[in-house]
């Protein structure tokens, strides 16, 4: 009993651990506590989310090249097992090609707004942190009066200082001595990122100065017009010390002070809540950006792009039974006719001999067969301008897929009324004209006086396959009609009719034996 309510005790401890561990992104988040370790994160959470996308259409890319590749190949091949065999990696490789499409086109738009945002306030922060580092200040007095208007109206006398200029300087950041530790590239992502650092409102809207107003003498005798570091009777300089030259002077030092910089690591969720920060466009200046920064990157922490499979990894276990592709086997089957249309649950057996028949034996059977032969098998087409030799991946590289499709599917589709000339007896006249004497010899009679003596005049025809007289100009004239409503079927016939035709001729006795 003790032991149970130790083990239990124990496990809730481990629970209430997890919990509350933040992620390696959040622990990095946390651990960004001034402006330029703020920077670092902030940059390199930008960088991976950009990255993401960036991924996810290089993963596309190699998918969609992927399926051109077998494109050419299904079309290629001979029919039969072959076909078949790259006809499903086909459906394979389009299945894969558009999940990645699809993802990148889902998500691509909430990843950019969070990268954008992520990128906007580091800049803004740099900005800030350079303009709160310690500035040079130069003041100058540019003329005296009297009482300041709405300000000092029983004043004896001002000095008026028409330019305050503070040169700007740069605080420089020692990235990689930063990226260490908690603050470690690798570990700043969105994955588990539930905080970011964010600096807090004062640091971003404040610039503190310190000022110091002087007098030496009878400050109402401080003559007008004096243009210098102060307002003189006689002088607008200093000395040694540094002293006031003139006998009688009014002046003004400002010095820059530090604002607080404040970073501190901020929720991406509402408080005490699990939903995103939604923003706030009807707030102030400062509480709308902020809003707007949190709720985009913690959208996009939401965001899982998918990363498909490529269809050249498929083994035989992903096609069987229980497997990733079984609904694929289950859809070419019922295409050549091994399942009904209607049927729902596939057999595991009569599965694992439909794939070891097109296939082949052995674990290794689809690389071996068939994926291997894509850059290693040559294959003959018409190109562009002439007659091109390359294996189904250079094809692909060299854009040329649809040129070969084109090629392959007109030739698959040529008609089968093939046509040839032919010499053939007009069967109206038989022989009758054999031994006549030339007088007798008439074309009307179907005669023909050839080589020294009266013959039967041969007709020449053209003679279909099937072995009907045709007329051959006619002939020509279906082939070269019909040419664009082939090539206007080129891919429907390629990923449809052609790969689960019945022209796969697969003894399917020996599949269920």
């Amino acid at each position: 009993m003790q032991l149970a309510a130790l083990a239990a005790a124990l496990l809730t401890a481990t629970l209430k651990v997890a919990a509350t561990t933040p992620s390696a992104a959040t622990a990095a988040a946390e651990a960004a506590n001034d402006p330029c370790k703020a920077i670092l994160f902030l940059d390199t959470l930008t960088a991976n989310i950009e990255g993401q996308i960036s991924s996810a259409i290089n993963k596309a890319q190699q998918l969609t090249e992927e399926f051109q590749q077998l494109q050419a190949a299904t079309a290629a091949a001979a029919s039969g097992h072959q076909q078949l065999g790259y006809g499903i990696l086909l459906a394979i490789a389009n299945e894969a090609k558009y999940a990645a499409l699809n993802s990148i086109t889902q998500h691509q738009k909430t990843l950019q707004k969070a990268a954008n945002a992520a990128a906007n306030l580091p800049a803004t922060i740099n900005v800030i942190h350079n303009r709160n580092a310690d500035q040079k200040i130069t003041v100058t007095a540019t003329g005296t009066g009297t009482t300041v208007a709405g300000k000092a109206a029983d004043a004896a006398r001002n000095c008026q200082y028409g330019a305050v200029a503070i040169s700007a300087t740069q605080q420089m950041c020692n990235f990689d001595e930063m990226s260490t530790g908690a603050l470690a590239r690798s570990q700043i992502t969105t994955e588990g990122l539930t905080k970011i650092p964010y600096p807090a409102e004062g640091f971003l809207t404040t610039t503190t100065l310190a000022a110091t107003a002087y007098v030496k003498g009878s400050a109402h005798t401080t003559a007008t017009g004096q243009a210098g570091a102060y307002c003189g009777s006689d002088s607008t300089a200093f000395g040694a010390g540094p002293e006031i030259q003139a006998t009688v002077a009014l002046g003004l030092f400002i010095d820059q002070k530090q604002t607080l910089a404040a970073i501190a690591p901020t929720a991406l969720t509402e408080q005490g809540g699990e939903d995103c920060i939604t923003e706030k466009p009807n707030s102030n200046a400062q509480t709308e950006a902020k809003s707007r920064i949190l709720a985009a990157i913690c959208v996009a922490t939401r965001v899982k792009l998918q990363d498909p499979k490529s269809a050249l990894q498929t083994t035989k276990t992903d096609l069987k039974v229980g497997g990733k592709y079984q609904h694929i086997t289950a859809a070419a089957m019922k295409g050549y006719g091994l399942l009904g249309l209607s049927a729902t649950k596939l057999d595991e057996e009569a599965a694992r001999k439909f794939i070891d028949t097109v296939f082949g034996a052995g674990d290794k059977a689809i690389a071996e067969n068939f994926v291997e032969k894509l850059s290693s098998n040559n294959i003959k087409y018409a190109g562009t301008a002439k007659s091109e030799t390359k294996n189904a991946k250079q094809i692909s590289e060299s854009k040329e897929t649809s040129i070969a499709l084109a090629f392959f599917i007109s030739q698959t589709n040529k008609p089968t009324t093939a046509t040839e000339e032919k010499q053939v007896v007009d069967p109206k006249h038989g022989e009758k004209c054999k031994g006549k004497p030339q007088c007798e010899c008439k074309e009307e009679n179907g005669c023909e006086f050839k080589d020294g003596e009266c013959q039967d005049k041969v007709i020449t025809t053209a003679e279909e396959t099937n072995g009907r007289p045709t007329n051959t100009t006619g002939s020509n004239s279906f082939v070269i009609n019909k040419a664009p409503l082939l090539l206007a079927f080129l891919f429907l016939d390629l990923v449809f009719k052609r790969m689960f035709a019945t022209f796969y001729e697969i003894d399917r006795n020996l599949l269920f034996r």
